[in-house]
């Protein structure tokens, strides 16, 4: 772990300077949506010029700030309450009840644990799968899910799945934010690389997520320090979140930022505010009470002053579909924008043609699921 640190703190700091020429240079070519069709090359300018667009806030504002003080927040811990038992309805899956405790949130949050062993003999390592939506069902809820999972144990990796109890991001008496809830997941995964992938440095530990699993995934990396020891992030339609401002403030500038109403009611849930609260509160109603409020929802956006964006051993892959045109892809591309610029070296970005929100919905999108998992989760 520590040669990986002070690597990170390295590469933050030299670039910096090619940083912020590269700024200069997107400020005169204008940035696009630095995404390929259907495969994921490095990045190169050319797959992130696009004449006539402006630059977005995510680079005009955070870019420069790329040597900036880092923060990392702290993690909580996990209590195993039953387990192993066989999985109902799986083959070969063991599943493990545990509840999750974190600093400054006074209740803690159950989950269950599924792990898949891999299907042939020697184990090349471990990926942990995050859902969507609230979590509280296992990424594998469909069949096509099911067979990439089971696709990836053949090839040799340990699958583990999280379902929360309820909402990860619920903190009834607690004003914890979607940073501070951010810290049950990134616990989870934490515990689940020194239990299950024995906390070993020789094979790849890797983390898949769907929309708001991808929410989960990213604030493990920018505000949890957790590049550390993922060897490869898979961003599926998302993450939420990216800007927390813009998804709360209606602009017209960033109207494609403004979060729906219940995602809105997320993220004053993640305060303990569960009716009335001034994400959800409609445009127009209180402005003052919104403008109060913006500093603290800069602070927890996943793209913040405090946050990481350059992760010297960790591939951060992307995929959208070209279908999707929900506001979560929106702050997907965000923070795909952001780790582009930054000069993060494992960075890549995918469109599925013909993809909806659920990428893996069609066969193109299973292929790419299953071929950068198995060829992606590899050590940097």
């Amino acid at each position: 772990m520590f040669p990986r640190r002070i690597f990170k703190i390295f590469m933050v700091l030299s670039s910096a300077l090619a940083s912020t020429l590269l700024l200069l240079l997107f400020i005169g070519k204008g940035l696009a949506a630095s995404t390929n069709i259907a495969q994921a090359p490095g990045t190169t300018l050319e797959n992130v010029f696009q004449e006539d667009q402006v630059i977005s806030q995510t680079e005009m504002v955070f870019l420069p700030m790329i040597a900036k003080p880092y923060i990392q927040k702290s993690l909580g811990s996990v209590s195993l309450l039953s387990g192993p038992s066989p999985c109902i309805g799986a083959t070969g899956e063991d599943c493990y009840s545990i509840t999750v405790s974190c600093p400054n949130i006074t209740n803690p949050i159950n989950a269950m644990i599924k792990i898949g062993d891999p299907l042939i003999s020697q184990t090349v390592g471990s990926v942990m799968f995050f859902s969507g939506f609230d979590g509280t069902y296992y990424w594998a809820n469909t069949f096509t899910n099911t067979l990439i999972i089971s696709d990836v144990r053949v090839a040799g990796f340990q699958t583990i799945q999280v379902d929360w109890a309820s909402g990860w991001f619920l903190t009834p008496g607690n004003q914890a934010g979607m940073d501070g809830v951010a810290c049950r997941p990134a616990t989870v995964a934490r515990w689940v690389y020194d239990t299950f992938h024995q906390a070993s440095q020789t094979l790849p530990y890797c983390a898949v997520g769907h929309s708001n699993g991808a929410t989960q995934v990213a604030y493990m990396l920018t505000h949890y320090g957790m590049d550390d020891i993922l060897d490869e992030t898979i961003f599926e339609s998302g993450p939420n979140y990216t800007l927390l401002e813009h998804g709360c403030i209606f602009s017209p500038l960033y109207s494609q930022l403004y979060l729906s109403t219940v995602d809105r009611q997320f993220v004053d849930r993640s305060y303990g505010i569960f009716t009335g609260g001034p994400c959800e509160e409609a445009p127009g109603v209180n402005p003052t009470r919104k403008q109060t409020w913006k500093p603290t929802w800069q602070a927890a956006s996943i793209a913040s002053l405090q946050s990481l964006n350059i992760y010297p051993h960790t591939q951060a892959a992307f995929v959208f579909g070209s279908l999707d045109t929900t506001t979560t892809r929106n702050h997907g591309q965000e923070y795909s924008n952001w780790l582009a610029l930054s000069g993060t070296p494992y960075y890549t970005s995918t469109i599925i043609p013909g993809a909806n929100h659920t990428v893996t919905g069609i066969q193109a999108g299973k292929d790419w699921m299953t071929s950068q998992i198995i060829n992606g989760c590899v050590l940097h």
